[in-house]
């Protein structure tokens, strides 16, 4: 796995209930990433 998917998922998973709260708010069930995101390569 390439280095800037696994940083991804590292911090997907580190501010997992930070997101779930989020999504909660907006009664999102099944949100996803895309673009740069997705990519790893989204910038500031």
């Amino acid at each position: 796995m390439a280095p800037e998917k696994l940083a991804l998922r590292e911090l997907l998973a580190a501010r997992r209930e930070e997101f779930q709260v989020l999504l909660d708010g907006y009664d999102a069930t099944n949100p996803k990433l895309f673009g740069s995101v997705a990519r790893g390569a989204a910038s500031a």
